[in-house]
């Protein structure tokens, strides 16, 4: 029998003790039942300010992450990639501080409706948005989520802001 198990990455950094019984509690083998592993630190951490100057995510892909958050009323976090037209982009944000279900209008602009959690704006290599999303709704922990196919190779960049401008809190953003 082989047995995969992927673990979350939200597992914090440390060392981790993994231990396999079979089930009525004989062992059977050949295999070692116990596995040391060790889960590395965060992929990165948002630097601030990047209000203004885009922080550079060298690395993108499911087991990329960045811990960030918005520090400071009005901040705005803008994050960048390269990109390679064709390919299909998913930007995810998940494990948001409650906080952020505070609605507001910041990001649709409207004076009668209002959007709760944070907006994702997705800029391509020439300044054009492509993409972009304001309201939650995303599955389990991930919160709000977007999907964009690259119409050209070049650094895209991405903007995270509260819709409610009265809120500050944590996220994690991955690419």
């Amino acid at each position: 029998v082989i047995c995969q198990v992927r673990l979350s990455n939200s597992l914090p950094e440390g060392n981790f003790y993994w231990r396999v019984k079979a089930y009525g509690g004989g062992l059977w083998g050949p295999f070692s039942p116990f596995k040391y592993f060790t889960v590395p630190p965060l992929w990165g951490t948002e630097i601030e300010p990047n209000d203004t100057s885009p922080q550079y995510l060298q690395h993108i892909g499911l087991d990329y992450y960045v811990a960030a958050g918005i520090q400071k009323l009005g901040d705005i976090d803008r994050f960048s990639f390269d990109a390679v037209s064709g390919r299909t982009y998913t930007i995810e944000l998940y494990n948001l501080d409650k906080v952020f279900s505070t609605p507001g209008s910041y990001c649709s602009g409207s004076t009668w409706y209002q959007d709760s959690g944070l907006a994702i704006k997705l800029f391509n290599s020439s300044g054009a948005q492509v993409a972009w999303e304001c309201q939650a709704w995303g599955p389990g922990d991930v919160r709000h989520i977007i999907s964009h196919t690259a119409t050209m190779t070049g650094r895209y960049v991405l903007q995270v802001y509260p819709n409610s401008t009265s809120v500050i809190g944590n996220y994690y953003l991955r690419i």
